[in-house]
């Protein structure tokens, strides 16, 4: 989003383009709103006000929202930012989920299951893409396809978004240095966006966090695999090699005799639960097996329901765990000083976790942290998270390339 100072000036064409965007997202970000509280809050004289109101209704972006009365008491008209007929779409390659989101006033999504060979990831999520979209034709939830104003696809790994490419997925071979940024431009002819899923999680838990002093936080993504979300003064935190975030293979002890390979933290995933779970509780896993995520889920679903019925053995496997988690957290928090830290991913799926996972979590960071770590609690989209975050991104940039300015 470019910003500006209102004593920057223009030649009138360029003004009243500027316009278009303040007067647009004064309203996307306010809500309904009359013609004179936008002209004052913006400073634009209120004929002009009315001349861009009247460009923006015409062509879909605004509606009128109601006959309201003002401040003075005055029965005014207001209006809504509201985009007619309009879609976005959204994939999570982790969760194998797709999302279409309606932009219409109540913003619905309609999420479908991805299902595709992973030896044809390419020609597999343009099918499923329009499949979903023809789905939605037939229903008349959306009029036309190319009502579609963007893409944005989540995937695990680390990620350019600059060219696309995914650069590594340690567990999902299929995806290393495929791009698909190129071949969905051009079947759709829309802009297509391509980021790490847990990245996209932490996107959409800042866009809806209703605390407006919340600049930094954490989302971090417990599953078979690990990883995190860096949100600095509002902005997705991805570092020089994209690789920020990616603290399943952060270290907390000295061991030069590992070789690279086997890096991954798995203490710090699921996979060490299934293992402590078989091991100390004799039930079956397939830990390590990472194709049975799964069944493996199932295992840990189980242990959290065991430890809420109050096993002992359960319970400890659990607190190890979090304890675990917390050392690698405490540096975090130290390092970023974060307002929040939110879990997201499986974890959101597994009963319990709020009482045998932030609250543990919560208590093993305060007996390490010599200040007050920060408010920790479950992320507010659970296992869609990046779901919601791909269809918030790819919104977001069809947002800037329409309206490009807005007010601080």
């Amino acid at each position: 989003m470019d910003f500006i100072r209102m004593s920057q000036t223009g030649n009138s064409k360029n003004q009243y383009r500027i316009n278009k965007s303040l007067i647009f997202n004064y309203l996307l970000r306010h809500g309904p709103s009359y013609k004179t509280q936008v002209a004052e809050a913006l400073a634009i004289s209120l004929p002009a006000i009315s001349r861009v109101f009247d460009s923006l209704e015409q062509a879909g972006f605004i509606e009128e929202a109601g006959i309201r009365r003002s401040p003075n008491g005055r029965s005014v008209p207001y209006y809504q930012a509201s985009i007619k007929d309009g879609y976005i779409v959204g994939a999570d390659l982790l969760k194998m989920k797709l999302a279409i989101r309606l932009l219409s006033a109540n913003q619905e999504f309609i999420i479908s299951d991805l299902d595709f060979d992973e030896s044809a990831i390419q020609e597999g999520l343009e099918k499923s893409i329009n499949l979903a979209v023809d789905r939605e034709l037939e229903s008349g939830r959306i009029k036309h396809r190319e009502d579609l104003k963007a893409l944005c696809v989540g995937s695990p790994g680390i990620v350019d978004t600059e060219t696309g490419e995914i650069r590594t997925a340690v567990f999902h071979k299929g995806l290393n240095h495929l791009n698909l940024m190129g071949s969905l431009e051009k079947a759709f002819g829309k802009p297509v966006l391509v980021d790490n899923v847990v990245k996209l999680s932490a996107f959409a838990e800042y866009q809806n966090i209703d605390n407006p002093r919340v600049k930094n936080l954490l989302c971090i993504d417990l599953g078979f695999e690990v990883g995190v979300g860096v949100i600095i003064e509002g902005h997705v935190f991805r570092g020089q090699n994209c690789r920020a975030g990616e603290i399943g293979f952060g270290r907390t002890t000295y061991d030069e005799a590992a070789i690279s390979d086997s890096l991954y933290a798995k203490s710090l995933s699921f996979v060490w639960l299934g293992a402590q779970a078989k091991e100390k509780l004799g039930i079956e896993s397939r830990y390590d097996d990472y194709s049975a995520k799964d069944e493996n889920l199932k295992v840990v679903v189980r242990l959290f329901q065991m430890a809420e019925d109050g096993d002992r053995t359960a319970r400890e496997i659990i607190d190890e765990y979090t304890k675990r988690l917390a050392v690698l957290v405490n540096n975090l928090h130290y390092v970023l000083d974060p307002d929040l830290i939110l879990l997201s991913g499986d974890i959101c799926v597994v009963p319990g976790s709020q009482e045998w996972m932030v609250s543990s979590l919560r208590k093993a960071m305060a007996k390490i942290s010599y200040f007050d770590p920060p408010e920790i609690r479950m992320s507010k989209y659970g296992s869609n998270s990046a779901l919601i975050g791909a269809c918030d991104n790819a919104f977001d940039t069809y947002i800037k390339t329409e309206f490009p300015y807005s007010m601080r």
